[in-house]
């Protein structure tokens, strides 16, 4: 049987390693919510890089995107967007590809809805294609247009192809 003294000192020791192990945690949380904070108060200063990004590949290519539109929402209230500008002023770089090639959209964030759409060659007469994410075969060049939506927001980006 142990002394009284000596089980107190072992009490008191775990309630110190409590105290200790509570701190820790507190301690943690705070750090965490601090850094989402940081992390928000960037993203509300330059909310382009807020935005999901668009990943574009044909066959391991990938293809050049740009951002040309959103309406983006953050943690705390606050908001930015940027207009779409006339498509005609939208200049993306092209990509050369063989027609029958498969594009591959992969986005940064969760989807939560999608359109795809073409022109052909700068006519900016855009067509939905029905979920049909094949390279045309016909030689020419092809302006894509992709509206998507997500928890925080939608964004517009656009790609350009050109059929050897």
């Amino acid at each position: 049987m142990r002394p009284a003294s000596r089980r107190i000192f072992c009490g008191e020791r775990l309630k110190v390693s409590i105290k200790k192990t509570i701190i820790a945690l507190l301690l943690l949380i705070a750090a965490g919510g601090l850094s989402f904070a940081v992390k928000e108060l960037i993203d509300v200063n330059n909310p382009e890089y807020a935005v999901a990004k668009l990943t574009v590949t044909a066959d391991s290519e990938e293809v050049p995107v740009i951002i040309s539109a959103f309406d983006w929402s953050f943690s705390f209230g606050a908001s930015a967007s940027r207009e779409a500008p006339d498509v005609s002023e939208i200049n993306p770089a092209p990509a050369l590809l063989l027609g029958g090639e498969s594009l591959e959209l992969s986005f940064s964030q969760p989807l939560l809805a999608l359109e795809v759409l073409r022109s052909e060659s700068y006519s900016y007469s855009f067509f939905d294609i029905n979920g049909d994410l094949t390279v045309p075969y016909e030689k020419g060049a092809y302006l894509y247009r992709v509206n998507a939506a997500f928890e925080r927001g939608e964004a517009q980006y656009y790609f350009y192809i050109v059929v050897e």
